[in-house]
């Protein structure tokens, strides 16, 4: 069985139910898809692989999502555009809002 990449001797750090952090394990990707994680074996083969990468004193962990908006500096993106930002958030911005937050 041959994976695309491996990913291994690292530190993983997972999203299952229990966060568990495997010390030093092995990810295996195939098809873009993870199809094994777990613990390494240092007296096991590496999982044959494309490409082979030893993450040796790194970390492997999911990408992160910045889920951080400023939805409402994009509703008002015109409004009084042209003042200092500090002037433009006190005196337009968060009192447009107050009239939102009812």
């Amino acid at each position: 069985m041959k994976f695309d990449i491996v990913v291994y001797n690292g530190i993983i750090v997972t999203v299952n139910p229990d966060f568990d952090i495997i010390d030093k394990g092995v990810v295996c990707i195939r098809n873009g898809m993870l199809e094994r994680i777990g613990p390494w074996d240092e007296d096991v083969d590496v999982p044959a692989a494309d490409r082979i990468i030893n993450a040796k004193g790194g970390i492997v962990m999911p990408g992160l999502v910045n889920t951080h908006t400023h939805l409402p500096m994009s509703l008002f993106r015109g409004l009084a555009d042209d003042l200092p930002l500090m002037t433009w958030l006190n005196e337009h911005i968060f009192p447009a809002l107050q009239g939102t937050c009812r």
